[in-house]
């Protein structure tokens, strides 16, 4: 699943090619999603360019064309009713937000979510490499294989990070050096969606929920993090290889 949104009408065209070239070069996907997130068209967090409404419908236009995606989730905010339900749905809270107070946007991730796993292809043991369109990928083996075995391996593994390159890493981890727990990878991970979905509603922690106005406080990951504890599953990252040499 690919995230966008408006600030990248100069590089969603290219950016889709680079990353479906990337990964179906050595593996099959089984669909490809890109949510498109236009419910916001101006005053984004950390804000670099202005938008091109216009320049972003017509290259979103061409991916479809180009049969670069399978499904192109487009959420531009106008449906209070789909905001209302994704809210109570993932959250548990009777509210129409599409983004938190600090102005992340997290309704349309959980859309994307929620249309995956109501297509008819998807299946329970399935999994979703969730990314940010931006993301440079570059594969030299079947990485969506090797990740998924993670999975299988250890059933109380909800993410996975996507593995980088690194020296003398280690395998699988889901402490960091201090001991803490690692947070979600809001930009580029792997979700078992099953268990994750056997987490909803997730509650919401009082920080978080400050306001009657919007639902949460800061990034969705936030909640993602202490429900993933609350319920004694895990957020891992770790050296790939280290970890298939176990």
């Amino acid at each position: 699943m690919i995230k966008s949104c408006p600030m990248e009408h100069e590089t969603i065209l290219s950016n889709v090619h680079k990353i479906v070239h990337s990964l179906e070069q050595t593996t099959t996907l089984k669909s490809i999603f890109l949510v498109a997130d236009t419910s916001k068209q101006d005053g984004f967090l950390r804000q670099y360019t202005s938008v091109d409404m216009h320049a972003y419908t017509t290259a979103l236009d061409k991916i479809i064309k180009e049969r670069l995606v399978d499904k192109l989730v487009l959420v531009d905010g106008e449906d209070s009713a789909q905001s209302f339900q994704v809210n109570n749905r993932w959250l548990g809270k009777s509210f129409a937000s599409s983004h938190s107070i600090t102005g992340q946007q997290y309704a349309s991730t959980m859309i994307g979510f929620d249309m995956i796993r109501n297509h008819p292809c998807f299946e329970p043991n399935d999994l979703v490499l969730q990314m940010d369109s931006d993301i440079i990928i570059k594969c030299n083996c079947d990485i969506i294989r090797q990740c998924a075995s993670i999975f299988e391996r250890d059933p109380s593994v909800v993410t996975f990070a996507f593995p980088i390159p690194s020296k003398g890493g280690v395998a699988l981890q889901h402490l960091d050096k201090a001991g803490k727990p690692f947070r979600f990878e809001i930009r580029c991970s792997f979700l078992h969606l099953v268990r994750l979905f056997s987490m909803l509603p997730l509650r919401v922690p009082d920080v978080e929920y400050p306001s009657d106005d919007y639902c949460i406080n800061n990034g969705r990951w936030h909640i993602r993090d202490y429900n993933i504890q609350l319920n004694c599953m895990k957020s891992c990252r770790g050296d790939l290889m280290q970890f298939l040499r176990q």
